[in-house]
Parts: C-alpha cells; sequence; structure tokens
C-alpha cells in the first residue's frame, strides 16, 4: 500500500509495532494541552481572579509564616 512517492504512510506500514513516540511522552504533550486549555478557559471565564488575588494571597501567607515562626 504504497502511494505514488513510494512513501508508505504510518497507518500503512507493516510493523505497526514501531512508534513514532513512546506513550508517555504523548501522555505528557497531551497534558500539557489540556492544562494550557483548562487555564485559557478559566481565564475566560473568572477575570477577577487576576494577579492582585494572588498577591493578597501570598502577603496573607506570609503573614501566617511569620506568626508561628
Amino acid at each position: 500500500m504504497s502511494d505514488k512517492s513510494g512513501i508508505d504512510p504510518f497507518w500503512a506500514r507493516e510493523n505497526k509495532k514501531e512508534e513514532l513516540h513512546p506513550i508517555w511522552v504523548r501522555i505528557l504533550f497531551w497534558g500539557l494541552i489540556f492544562i494550557m486549555f483548562l487555564w485559557a478557559i478559566s481565564a475566560y471565564f473568572l477575570p477577577e481572579v487576576s494577579y492582585e488575588t494572588f498577591e493578597s494571597m501570598y502577603e496573607m501567607l506570609i503573614e501566617k509564616i511569620g506568626q508561628c515562626c
């Protein structure tokens, strides 16, 4: 099943065990894509969660650490 150029596509190869990437590379790649997608969706629907919110959370955390130590 070769096309006119003589190059067999991946799905037409006889040895299908020969994979392009290991499975962990695929999981890592699609996991990162999924996390970036969730991040973009949350940034769109939650615009009030901004840098100032995280900055105030960070300051509160520093105060709590300062109180207990």
